[in-house]
């Protein structure tokens, strides 16, 4: 688990994991970052609009880069 970040650092951080591991979930980030699940939302949405992201929704969902970033 992580210590207290701002919202700033926890996005960038949030993108390092996401470019290193490729996939992750909602609950993974939320226990990682000690946030409830409407703030790693919050965070996902935000960062979609300036980052290679995107999620799915389904059995095989979660949150994705871009395969080359």
């Amino acid at each position: 688990m992580m210590e207290k970040l701002t919202p700033f650092e926890r996005r960038i951080e949030m993108l390092f994991l996401l470019a290193n591991r490729k996939k992750t979930t909602i609950p993974a980030l939320s226990y990682y970052f000690s946030v409830c699940k409407d703030t790693i939302w919050r965070d996902i949405e935000f960062l979609s609009r300036y980052a290679p992201i995107y999620t799915k929704q389904g059995m095989y969902g979660g949150i994705f880069v871009i395969e080359d970033y």
